[in-house]
């Protein structure tokens, strides 16, 4: 290669150094744009889904309430009923 091309090719890259640059930098801008909106969506997500796991046991806690409250309490006022009953019989008329 001639010395002459050798200033001019060097020429060439130093112009366009600053244009690569600028296109490197804009591309990292970029990248770090949708790494932060995939970060958002992420936590986002764990959000609903912790909201959902919550809805889900606090229904199941009512759920569970309700199955105590419901045939045990019978259950267990029949029992005290019949024991007071048994020790405490109505007189016979």
């Amino acid at each position: 290669m001639p010395p002459c091309w050798s200033g001019f090719i060097l020429q060439k890259a130093l112009c366009a150094l600053p244009f690569l640059l600028f296109q490197m930098l804009a591309k990292f801008a970029e990248d770090d744009r949708l790494e932060q909106m995939n970060a958002q969506k992420r936590r986002m997500r764990q959000l609903e889904h912790k909201r959902a796991v919550e809805q889900l046991l606090e229904d199941r806690r009512a759920q569970y309430a309700a199955e105590k409250v419901g045939p045990f309490s019978t259950i267990h006022s029949l029992k005290v009923f019949w024991s007071v009953l048994w020790l405490f019989p109505l007189p016979r008329i």
